[in-house]
């Protein structure tokens, strides 16, 4: 531990550590352990010379080149989660911007595949829907980006889902059930789900 070791400079000590194969966590941990208060250790690390801008888009270039099994889809909150959670919001934010992959076309493809999946029900669906299912994982621009180039009429789209809530079906919200829904509570609910109020209109 660096409490330990006199012979080198705390920054020197970090690359040190860096070159072991030590992640930016570890090495703040390791100062913490010799006494080190954390934002001091943070500081420290973050000024140690280290690129871990560069080392954070290595990282998320690896997952993307090699994802887990099973993986489908490259999901920005799977990375989030299992590559770079060792670095800072700074960081994280620069290899999502700089790791050369379009998550907005990965976004579109998964949209894209769930309409030729599940065509008969894709005029039944809702952008909120959308967004909560088959574009979870991905960021609110990537999602909008997916479901105004995916191809489905938004319009006719909101005309299916309103006649559904005018079929007065119990699962679809209790205050209703029994009679009509009146339009300004529709386009209420039209919105709700994400349509615009152009689309909750028509």
């Amino acid at each position: 531990g660096f409490d330990k070791c006199e012979a080198l400079e705390p920054s020197e000590y970090a690359k040190e550590l860096y070159k072991l194969g030590y992640t930016r966590e570890q090495i703040i941990q390791d100062f913490i352990n010799g006494g080190m208060a954390k934002t001091d250790a943070e500081t420290l690390v973050e000024t140690s010379g280290i690129d871990w801008n560069s080392e954070a888009v290595k990282a998320v270039k690896a997952y993307i080149s090699s994802p887990p099994y099973n993986t489908k889809y490259i999901r920005p909150k799977e990375i989030y989660e299992q590559v770079l959670t060792p670095f800072s919001a700074t960081q994280k934010d620069y290899a999502m911007k700089n790791c050369g992959f379009d998550f907005n076309a990965e976004a579109l493809r998964r949209m894209r595949d769930a309409i030729a999946e599940l065509p008969q029900n894709m005029t039944t669906y809702s952008p909120v829907g959308c967004k909560e299912f088959e574009l979870y994982g991905f960021d609110e621009s990537q999602q909008n980006y997916a479901l105004n180039n995916c191809g489905i009429n938004w319009n006719i789209a909101a005309v299916d889902y309103a006649k559904m809530l005018d079929l007065n079906l119990p699962n679809w919200d209790a205050k209703y059930y029994g009679r009509k829904v009146k339009r300004d509570e529709m386009i209420f609910e039209l919105k709700n789900k994400g349509f615009t109020e152009g689309q909750a209109i028509y």
